[in-house]
């Protein structure tokens, strides 16, 4: 499988190599997904990703229950820009 889930402690390993990233979020009723440059992480096993008050996915986030962070490999670096 392409995808696999990790601990929010492994995250440390993704970061330091600068991948390519996407949260995406459902409130229920629209999902939408939106590249990120950078998220703040805690020893507690959260992560919180900083959605901007202007970004049309604003809204979904702040409904949303839960939220993916999709890793990508740096030769998908282009299709996210």
């Amino acid at each position: 499988s392409w995808m696999k889930e990790i601990e929010v402690k492994d995250l440390i390993k993704y970061i330091n190599l600068l991948k390519p990233a996407i949260a995406i979020a459902s409130d229920g009723n629209e999902t939408n997904g939106l590249t990120i440059g950078w998220a703040g992480f805690s020893v507690f096993g959260k992560a919180t990703v900083y959605v901007h008050k202007t970004r049309y996915s604003k809204h979904i986030f702040d409904h949303a229950k839960y939220y993916s962070i999709y890793f990508m490999d740096q030769e998908h670096k282009n299709q996210l820009g």
